[in-house]
This record gives structure tokens, C-alpha cells and sequence, in this order.
């Protein structure tokens, strides 16, 4: 202990003459020793000016203490705020956590002294993601229909509707998809009655405007290009002994050339005429699907299922359309088969066959 004490004084007293001007120090040392007790004197004048002009900027006037108002309403928030002198900065976003108006991440954090005045920021929910208006840019009308189907189940319970349609050219957006929306994406639902699209018609190519020829074309193919053309439309069918001319179109009611943008617009219907072949033996039921579409106004699948017992089921017609008129489809098909009809995938209408 005694010797560790030793150690101790001597290394004291080795600091104090490296630090201290001693007689005995030559006059270069006691210059270098002056200019360090000049800098560390000017070091600390130095700090104790800066702390002493934070202290006074920031204390100068009455300091108060920040509320916690995570959350509360946000009426409540800013009149807790309000009652402490601060001010208030808002910064609405939606969340799934809290509810619609309700306050959450703070700044400053509850309890930070700060001066009168003082901005507090923070966020106030404006209820779930889902309570605001989807992005539609980049869809086509029919995927915008089927999103809506999964959300609302598509019948009649959408909160808005899609009557102002508006189609430019697009050098950027794929013919067929939304450009832009009116209102934005993220509008909250209870302020939206009405959406408007502007939907892309692709490159100005002059034979993209005009209905083309679908006379001898097979039935399914002419009805996806109307379809995506957004013209709705009608077929009447008749049947045909010759297997090969089946789901053949035969007529047209609007001649090739005609423009589909002025078709669109007066609202009318496309009817096309075409042939089925309907297999006839005594161990098949011949009948007729009676179909009556439902009237949308944005575009949607409709699809005919045939299903005989014992075998998996099989498109028997798709077509993309807005509804609004009714035909009937000639099949044939075994006792007990089943044919079923869907929009969208939600069920239309449903026949289970028997003999009469």
C-alpha cells in the first residue's frame, strides 16, 4: 500500500511540473506552458458563453410542458395543446391501428419542457386504407370491375360511380388503361360520389377508331376485340348441322369502317349473328340458356359453364360486356348436367338439366 501511494506522489508531482511554471523552467517552456493556459482559458469562455446562449434562447419567457395527446380526438389534442400556448401542425394519414381522427406519433415526445408557442406536430388517422380511394391509373376498366367485385361484391353496393369516361391518346399508357383519376387516389370514400377516369386509346392509329370486319371470324375472338373496345354487345344464334362453322359469325348489324368512339357514345349495342352446333343424340337433352345481363357501367366477364355428370367443367361462352340485354344459347347436354352462369365470378344463374 505504501509503495502504491509512493507511485501515486510521484506521478503527481511529474504532472505538476510538466503543467505549472517552476522557477527552474527555461524561458522556451514557460512560453509553451503561457500559450496552452491561453487556449484552454479560451476553451472554456468559450463553452460557458455558448451553454449561457442556448440557456437564454431556449428558457428566455415561461417554458411549459408538452401534453400527451397520442391518442386522444384531435379536437381534444389541439385544446390540450392550445390551453399550454403551442401550436398545433397536422399531418393527416390513414392507418389500420387507429381510428379515424384519433392522434398518434407526437413531436415533441409528452413531458419535453419547451418555450410558449412551440410547434407540436403530429399525425391524426383518417381511418383504414380501405376507407379511401383506390389508385385506378394503369387498369383496364375490366381488372377496375373485378377488384370492385372482391371489395363490394358488385352488386349495387358501390359507394361511387364511374359515369364520366374521357379517352385521349397515350404514347406511354397501354391502350385500354387509366391515365389519370378525378378524385385522387386516397380520397376518403365519404367525400367521393362520382369517380372520372381518363382512360388511354393508345398510339393515334387511324384503324384502331373503326369497327373491323368480323363476318367469317370465330365468335370468341370478335367478342374479346368488341370487348375491349368497351362496345357492348348482342348475339343471336342459330344452329348449325356443320361442326365446323361453330360459334362462326355470320352478320353484323354495324358495318366495318364505322367509328367506335361515336358507336360508344350513343349508347347503342353491337348485335352479331352467329352459328352453334348443338350435338344431337337420344342420350342428350336439347335446351335453350335464357340470359338476362345484368346493366354495369364498367365492363365485365360474363361466363357460361356447361358441366355433364362425371366430367369437369367446361367454358361453353365468354364474352366481356356491360350488360343490359338478355339472348338465349342453344346446348345440349346429359340428364342431370348443369350449366351455370357468372359475372365476375359471382353466380347469375344456375340450370340443372332433366327431361321433360
Amino acid at each position: 500500500m505504501a509503495k502504491q501511494l509512493t507511485y501515486f506522489k510521484n506521478g503527481l508531482t511529474s504532472m505538476k511540473n510538466r503543467v505549472l511554471i517552476r522557477a527552474t523552467d527555461s524561458d522556451e517552456k514557460k512560453a509553451v506552458k503561457i500559450i496552452w493556459y491561453s487556449f484552454f482559458l479560451g476553451l472554456l469562455i468559450l463553452t460557458v458563453c455558448s451553454y449561457s446562449i442556448f440557456v437564454g434562447i431556449t428558457f428566455s419567457g415561461e417554458s411549459v410542458k408538452v401534453a400527451n395527446v397520442e391518442g386522444d380526438n384531435i379536437y381534444t389534442a389541439m385544446r390540450k395543446l392550445s390551453e399550454k400556448d403551442l401550436s398545433v401542425r397536422v399531418f393527416p394519414k390513414y392507418s389500420d391501428e387507429y381510428a379515424e381522427g384519433v392522434v398518434f406519433n407526437q413531436s415533441p415526445e409528452a413531458g419535453t419542457l419547451v418555450k410558449k408557442n412551440r410547434n407540436v406536430s403530429f399525425n391524426v388517422s383518417m381511418g383504414k386504407k380501405a376507407d379511401a380511394l383506390p389508385d385506378f391509373s394503369g387498369l383496364s376498366l375490366y381488372e377496375i370491375a373485378t377488384m370492385l367485385t372482391r371489395e363490394y361484391n358488385y352488386q349495387n353496393r358501390l359507394p361511387y360511380t364511374f359515369d364520366q369516361k374521357n379517352y385521349e391518346f397515350s404514347e406511354t399508357v397501354e391502350k385500354g388503361r387509366v391515365i389519370r383519376q378525378e378524385p385522387v387516389e386516397g380520397t376518403p370514400l365519404k367525400s367521393v360520389k362520382n369517380v372520372k377516369l381518363w382512360i388511354s386509346k393508345g398510339l393515334d392509329i387511324p384503324e384502331d377508331h373503326n369497327f373491323g370486319n368480323y363476318i367469317g371470324q370465330n365468335l370468341n375472338t370478335a367478342l374479346e376485340d368488341l370487348g375491349m373496345k368497351e362496345v357492348n354487345t348482342n348475339v343471336f344464334f342459330q344452329e348449325t348441322n356443320k361442326r365446323q362453322e361453330n360459334f362462326l359469325v355470320t352478320n353484323q348489324n354495324i358495318e366495318a369502317g364505322n367509328n367506335v368512339d361515336d358507336f360508344i357514345k350513343k349508347g347503342e349495342i353491337m348485335t352479331l349473328s352467329a352459328n352453334i352446333w348443338v350435338e344431337k343424340n337420344r342420350n342428350l337433352i336439347t335446351k335453350n340458356f335464357i340470359i338476362d345481363l345484368p346493366a354495369k357501367n364498367l365492363p365485365y366477364r360474363f361466363l357460361l359453364y356447361k358441366e355433364n355428370p362425371g366430367e369437369e367443367r367446361k367454358v361453353y361462352f365468354s364474352m366481356l360486356t356491360k350488360g343490359g340485354m338478355s339472348f338465349s344459347i342453344p346446348y345440349s347436354i346429359k340428364k342431370f348436367g348443369k350449366m351455370t352462369a357468372l359475372a365476375n365470378d359471382l353466380l347469375l344463374k344456375e340450370e340443372i338439366t332433366e327431361e321433360e
